[in-house]
């Protein structure tokens, strides 16, 4: 410590917060939940870090708790600048920029690829593109959902554009996808495509002291980027890569440092657990704010906790570290000076207590403090560190949430990699306690590594924000594997009739060999084939030319139609709402359509729907419909 006498900051409602809050190194709080009976609370921790070229950032002063959702000049008519961080739990990494857009040089032009991209030594772990029409040329744009189109009927992107025309401003798209919104922030929470999460929870029951959220909730609510900018959680030391979105360099690389979310829970020795439990947060959000030229991360974890009483006495010490600082293991909290209050404190650190608001809003529940239930099929693992025992929510989005009880404090280690209720200010916000500490030592630059796959084809295009976009839709057409090198492998067929055999294997997979034989090909024919035209059709979509795609989509469903007959308006619809309700495989098996090929009907039907105003009324009746029908059997 510095020697510098602790800042006591009381409720976030008084009209002015002292400077000096800004010293701290990590901002931190808290927020308590309940789902089926069980009382949770979630540690949040941020950090902020500033670019640095080629090298890892430096530490710089936190980015506030954001109690709510900011808006672009914070004007509730324009899109989301930055959403809230009071989540209680994200099943995946959010990645997010909000900025602008730069011409090379400065010198004005006519198209703009975009790109925001994230890797660490052995892979990439997202990778997406988008591009920039500028029929009048432009030198700098900002990244903002109003620079795109509104998409199918307004509801994918209110904020949004009509159809783009010759004479219109510079607008945003996805070359694979340019009739569906495209960009890179946040999707708000007021918008339809993520208000239709809810289902028929009501928004209220997420917004109290204490968050209830009810059995069958969809999780995925919590997640404010778009689908494809969803990865597994990070754990630091990820290299970022801009391009086109920096001031100065067409192609910006630089990293995040070496960094783990951890806790300390404390002054719950009256239900079992030890002053000072360790348990590791999950880094789950990075914010990459190019205009700012800083990085923002958030790390989050959850844990069930006993009963009100337990929640009363709790405090805890939260830290964003970087490597080579102080552990937190030697921050101690300092003592409440009352209970009604909350306390914290920051070094990188933060000691937070729930207020007596949230604390008298809980129900009794048992005061055996953390049994774990058993573990669902298919629920998020618990990462190493915290001791955390078995999912306790027994559902498969659920948290992963830490039993607080088993580990020695040596054994801490970071998160292992996995595969918002939004609220308003809390009723009455943590007193937070905040300790400068010594400022960390310089980065020292480091090479960064050659990108894996660099060189080779750019990857299939990503999913999209809007409808059927579940998360059966990550799955692309499979890249198979190198087959031998064989005579047949010249074996030249139109892409057209490549997309039939596609489609009629994925119809019928148990007579694949026939289905082949039919067509004069052999197993290894195909798989030269299929690789073929798949590794032409990326690199022609990396290049902003989607007509192979288009193409190949258009006779894969064609052939779709002829095996099972026309998919109705009334069939897409389903499917859409499917998707979003994370039910897609099961409605793709319902009307006889392969799984798989969401994705191709969905652009397939976007060029239909733009092209045939009564198709487009025909759907969006049919939605409204099947709406109306969950709404009246809930």
């Amino acid at each position: 410590m510095d020697g510098k006498p602790p800042l006591m900051l009381r409720s976030a409602h008084l009209p002015a917060v002292p400077e000096p809050q800004h010293e701290s190194t990590t901002a931190s709080t808290a927020v308590a939940w309940r789902f089926e009976g069980q009382l949770h609370v979630t540690v949040i921790a941020k950090a902020t870090f500033t670019f640095a070229p080629d090298a890892p950032m430096s530490r710089t002063e936190p980015q506030e708790i954001l109690r709510s959702d900011v808006h672009h000049g914070n004007n509730p008519a324009r899109s989301v600048r930055f959403t809230s961080d009071l989540a209680p739990y994200l099943a995946r990494a959010d990645v997010l920029f909000t900025g602008h857009a730069y011409a090379p040089e400065g010198n004005p032009v006519q198209a703009l690829p975009v790109r925001v991209a994230i890797f660490d030594d052995d892979r990439l772990l997202l990778d997406k593109r988008l591009l920039i029409r500028a029929p009048r040329g432009l030198q700098r744009m900002p990244m903002v959902y109003e620079r795109s189109t509104r998409g199918m009927d307004g509801q994918e992107n209110p904020f949004g554009l009509e159809p783009p025309t010759d004479e219109q401003e510079p607008y945003i798209l996805d070359p694979t996808e340019p009739h569906r919104p495209a960009g890179f922030g946040p999707i708000g929470r007021a918008w339809p495509i993520r208000k239709r999460l809810l289902g028929s929870v009501p928004r209220h029951v997420l917004d109290g002291p204490i968050a209830e959220i009810p059995e069958g909730f969809n999780w995925s609510y919590f997640q404010a980027a778009p689908l494809d900018q969803r990865i597994d959680w990070l754990r630091g030391d990820e290299w970022l890569v801009l391009e086109g979105l920096h001031p100065a360099l067409p192609r910006f690389r630089t990293r995040l440092p070496g960094l783990r979310g951890a806790a300390r829970v404390f002054g719950l020795s009256a239900f079992g657990v030890p002053d000072g439990q360790p348990l590791d947060l999950h880094l789950d959000t990075v914010r990459i704010d190019g205009d700012e030229q800083r990085c923002t991360v958030v790390c989050r974890r959850s844990f069930p906790i006993a009963s009100e009483a337990a929640l009363s006495a709790l405090r805890i010490v939260a830290a964003v570290q970087m490597t080579g600082e102080e552990s937190i293991s030697r921050i101690e909290p300092t003592p409440s000076r009352n209970r009604a209050g909350c306390v914290g404190a920051t070094q990188p650190t933060t000691t937070l207590a729930l207020s007596s608001d949230a604390a008298a809003a809980a129900k009794h529940l048992p005061l055996l403090p953390f049994v774990p239930p058993p573990v669902p099929s298919g629920a998020p693992t618990s990462g190493t560190g915290a001791a955390l025992g078995q999912n306790s929510v027994p559902r498969e989005q659920a948290p992963s949430t830490g039993t607080l009880a088993l580990v020695p404090e040596e054994n801490e280690a970071a998160a292992t990699r996995s595969v918002m209720p939004f609220r308003a200010a809390a009723p009455s916000p943590p007193i937070i306690e905040h300790v400068s500490s010594p400022p960390p030592p310089a980065p020292t630059p480091v090479e960064p590594p050659i990108e894996q796959g660099q060189t080779a084809a750019a990857p299939a295009p990503p999913p999209m924000i809007g409808p059927l976009a579940g998360s059966e839709m990550v799955a692309r057409t499979a890249v198979l594997p190198e087959p031998p090198q064989s005579s047949t492998e010249s074996k030249d067929l139109p892409l057209e009739k490549c997309a039939a055999i596609a489609a009629a294997i994925a119809c019928h997979r148990a007579e694949t060999t026939e289905i082949l034989r039919e067509n004069g090909l052999g197993p290894m024919e195909w798989a030269a084939l299929e690789r073929r035209w798949m590794d032409a059709i990326r690199t022609e979509t990396s290049k902003g030319k989607p007509g192979l795609l288009r193409r190949f989509d258009a006779a894969y469903v064609d052939q779709i139609e002829k095996e099972r007959g026309p998919i109705q308006a009334s069939e897409y619809a389903r499917l859409t709402l499917a998707s979003e309700q994370g039910a897609i495989a099961e409605a793709l098996s319902a009307l006889s359509l392969p799984q798989g090929a969401a994705m191709r009907i969905e652009r397939v039907w976007v060029e239909r729907l733009a092209q045939d105003r009564a198709l487009r009324k025909h759907v969006r009746d049919a939605l409204k419909g099947l709406q109306r029908e969950g709404t009246d059997a809930s």
